[in-house]
């Protein structure tokens, strides 16, 4: 039950087959014998990951060439943001010494700011299940738009609780980012609103079912959108 488990042997034991030997520590193993819970220690991985997702296709040609990768992209041109690439593991990109990348035009990525001072668990899922813990953008599919709403779905298992937080007080402005908790039945999807309202939230649910977790920057992208695209996000500093 603890998959994903990262440990670190500060003595020889017997193996475990649990265990997968991902790598060796070649410094300060000093440190994990002395650390308490609680504790956080910084670590440098070697080799660096290799990760051009989010990157604009001419940095990431230039960060590719300076790791002497050979990059082949599906589509060249100015103002392009990369969005996936094949190989996708950073040991599999160094084996093989090529990269494949897929781009879109910079004027897709929407722009958005997340308040984790506020909604500290909602906006940690929101990265988990868009994939902006991983990378500089994440993506999630549009629902539909009305009624000045429009709704993106976030796949979030039913393990994981969306308990409510930041949720709204008197009126949501235009372009507040919110996603639906546990309290109503479309938890986890995210929604943002074209026109303020003092009755429902960007997901067009009640105050109490909608947590606020930031605001879209770039509301001009979201009217163009069309059902069922998969939209593409970048988090930015207020």
């Amino acid at each position: 039950k603890n998959r994903g488990s990262i440990y670190i042997y500060t003595q020889d034991l017997p193996r475990s087959l649990a265990h997968t030997v991902i790598g060796h520590v070649i410094h300060g193993i000093e440190l994990c014998r002395i650390a308490q819970e609680g504790d956080r220690i910084q670590i440098r991985v070697d080799p660096h990951q290799f990760d051009l997702v989010g990157m604009t296709l001419a940095d990431a040609e230039a960060y590719a060439l300076s790791r002497k990768i050979t990059l082949t992209s599906d589509i060249r041109g100015p103002d392009r943001v990369v969005t996936s690439q094949k190989p996708v593991t950073t040991l599999e990109v160094l084996s093989g010494g090529t990269v494949e990348v897929h781009t879109i035009p910079d004027k897709q990525v929407i722009a958005i700011t997340l308040d984790d001072a506020k909604a500290p668990m909602t906006c940690k899922i929101f990265r988990e299940y868009t994939g902006l813990k991983y990378h500089t953008i994440g993506k999630l599919p549009m629902l539909f738009s009305f009624e000045e709403v429009t709704l993106f779905k976030a796949k979030i298992p039913k393990t994981i609780n969306v308990i409510p937080e930041n949720v709204p007080v008197s009126t949501v402005d235009a372009g507040v980012f919110a996603m639906t908790n546990d309290s109503c039945k479309g938890v986890g999807i995210v929604g943002v609103r074209s026109v303020p309202s003092s009755e429902f939230g960007p997901t067009s649910e009640p105050f109490s079912g909608t947590n606020i977790i930031g605001t879209v920057i770039d509301m001009d992208k979201i009217a163009g959108l069309e059902e069922g695209e998969v939209v593409f996000f970048r988090e930015v500093s207020k």
